[in-house]
C-alpha cells in the first residue's frame, strides 16, 4: 500500500482546483451529459475480473459483484423499470438491508433516469409513509421480509403503482415485480438515460431533528462533488477496499457508494447492524484499508476493545461523520486502530462532506477542518449572512454550487 496521498497539499490543491478536472475524469462529456448509474458502473466494466462489491450477509457467507456484473445487472433493473412503466423523472424508493440487490437498484434506476430515493430499515410504516406520500412515489423497491411494512404503508399513499420485491425465501406476493425472476428475464443491453449536470437523480429525506424531515432533490451534477470528496478527503486509492458502514437509506450510504465507483474502488459492505465483535471479526478477515463510519460505533469498539486484541489490521485511514467526533476516540483510534480518525462534515441538503479533515493536515482534535477543494463555506451571522469574525459563534453556510 502506497503512502502518497491524493491531496498533498491542501492550499496547494484548492487554489488550483476546478470542477473541470473532475469532470474530465467522466466516460461522457460532463457536465454537458452526465449519468451517474453510467459513470459508476459501465465505464469500469471493460475487465470482466474487476470487483464492485464484496458483501457479507448476516449469515457470514461472503458474495462479490464484479463492475461487469453490476452494469449488466442494473441494466436488466432499468429495462424492468421501463417494462412496467416507470418514466424518467419518477421517484422510485427502496426500503432493502445491504445486499448487492440493493446496489443494483440503485444504479439501475440512475440509468434509467428515474429520481433514486432510499428509506432506512429503522423506519416504520408511518414514517415510509410520510416520504412516499410527500415525493408521489411511483415505485417501492423491498425484500419479502419487509414487505408487511410496506403493505401498510400502500394503504396511505395511493401513487405507489409498482411493488419490486426481493424473494428471501418467504415467497412474493402475485402483484408485485419478483426482482430476480424479471431482471433475468430482462436484457442486459440498455440505452442509458442521456441525462446532464441540471436533471434529477437523487431524493433523499433529513433526518427530521428539527421538525418534519424534508426532502432533498439532488441533480446528475451530485456526482462530481462526490467524486471530489472521496479522492480529496477519503483519500481514495486504486487498491483500497472501502467499507462505508453507512446504509443506503441515509444520503452518506449514496455518496460514499456512487463516490468510490466513480473511481472505481472497490467497496465492501455487511448486511447486518454493528456489533462489535462482529466488526472485530470482519476487519481481522478481510483487508479492509479504508474505514468509514460514525463516532457512536467507535466509541463503542473503543468500550469493547478486548476484541480487537488479535485482530490483524490492514486499515490506513479512517473517517468519521454524524456527530462530534471527540478527541478521545481520535487518541484511542490512533493507539489502537494505528489511523487517525478524520473528521468530517455534511448534511443531506449539503449533499456531500463539504467540510473534512484531511491526511496531509495538521489535526485539531475536536475541529471539522476545512471545506473541500472547490466549495466556499464559512460562519456567518444567521440574521444578516455577513462572513463572522475567528472566534464568534454563528451558522455554517456553504454557497450553493
Amino acid at each position: 500500500m502506497g503512502t502518497s496521498h491524493n491531496l498533498s497539499d491542501y492550499d496547494t490543491v484548492r487554489e488550483a482546483f476546478t470542477w473541470d478536472d473532475i469532470a474530465a475524469e467522466a466516460d461522457w462529456d460532463a457536465p454537458t451529459t452526465l449519468n451517474i448509474g453510467h459513470e459508476v458502473a459501465d465505464r469500469h466494466a471493460t475487465d470482466r475480473g474487476r470487483v464492485a462489491l464484496y458483501q457479507v450477509g448476516t449469515d457470514g457467507e461472503l458474495s462479490t459483484m464484479t463492475f461487469w456484473q453490476l452494469a449488466d445487472r442494473s441494466n436488466q433493473f432499468a429495462n424492468v423499470l421501463d417494462d412496467i412503466g416507470v418514466e424518467q423523472g419518477d421517484r422510485v424508493f427502496s426500503y432493502v438491508p445491504r445486499t448487492p440487490e440493493h446496489y443494483v437498484a440503485l444504479v439501475g434506476t440512475l440509468k434509467h433516469g428515474a429520481v433514486w430515493g432510499s428509506i432506512n430499515e429503522r423506519f416504520g410504516p408511518e414514517g415510509i409513509a410520510a416520504r412516499l406520500g410527500d415525493c408521489d412515489a411511483t415505485a417501492v423497491v423491498t425484500t419479502s421480509d419487509n414487505r408487511d411494512t410496506i403493505a401498510d404503508v400502500l394503504d396511505d399513499v395511493r401513487t405507489i403503482d409498482h411493488v419490486i420485491t426481493v424473494d428471501r425465501g418467504r415467497g412474493v406476493p402475485a402483484d408485485d415485480v419478483a426482482f430476480d425472476t424479471a431482471l433475468d428475464a430482462a436484457s442486459t443491453a440498455y440505452d442509458v438515460a442521456e441525462t446532464g449536470a441540471e436533471d434529477d437523480a437523487l431524493l433523499y429525506y433529513t433526518s427530521g431533528t428539527t421538525g418534519p424531515a424534508k426532502g432533498v432533490l439532488h441533480k446528475q451534477r451530485w456526482l462530481l462533488g462526490v467524486a471530489a470528496t472521496q479522492k480529496y478527503a477519503v483519500d481514495l486509492q486504486a487498491d483500497d477496499l472501502y467499507w462505508s458502514t453507512g446504509d443506503l437509506g441515509w444520503l452518506t450510504g449514496a455518496i460514499n457508494t456512487l463516490g468510490a465507483w466513480f473511481w472505481g474502488t472497490p467497496l465492501f459492505t455487511y448486511e447486518g447492524e454493528f456489533g462489535p465483535e462482529t466488526w472485530a471479526e470482519l476487519l481481522d478477515e478481510y483487508p479492509i484499508t479504508v474505514l468509514f463510519s460514525v463516532p457512536t460505533a467507535y466509541r463503542m469498539l473503543r468500550e469493547n476493545e478486548a476484541v480487537l486484541a488479535d485482530v490483524d489490521l490492514d486499515l490506513r485511514h479512517a473517517l468519521s461523520i454524524g456527530e462530534p467526533l471527540s478527541a478521545g476516540i481520535v487518541e484511542w483510534g490512533e493507539a489502537e486502530l494505528g489511523v487517525t480518525i478524520l473528521d468530517t462534515y455534511g448534511q443531506t441538503e449539503t449533499g456531500n462532506m463539504i467540510i473534512n479533515n484531511y491526511p496531509t493536515m495538521e489535526l485539531r482534535p475536536g475541529s471539522m477542518g476545512k471545506p473541500l477543494p472547490g466549495i466556499e463555506a464559512d460562519i456567518v451571522d444567521p440574521e444578516t449572512g455577513a462572513v463572522m469574525e475567528p472566534g464568534e459563534t454563528g451558522e455554517i453556510a456553504q454557497r450553493g454550487d
